[in-house]
């Protein structure tokens, strides 16, 4: 999600129901999406986590 990053941050900012969550907090976001990719050790990117819920063929 690196080169969306930006794009992601102004997306949380603009739902008004987001902004008081502090893990939604721009810090917190950017924060974690560094850490993602820290964790794989591709320090130079923003990753994000997913968890397979159901596999549809």
């Amino acid at each position: 999600i690196t080169d969306f990053m930006d794009l992601k941050i102004s997306a949380v900012k603009f739902h008004s129901s987001q902004n008081t969550k502090t893990y939604m907090a721009e810090r917190a976001v950017k924060g974690l999406a560094e850490y993602r990719a820290f964790d794989i050790f591709r320090n130079e990117k923003c990753f994000e986590a997913f968890e397979v819920f159901r596999s549809v063929n």
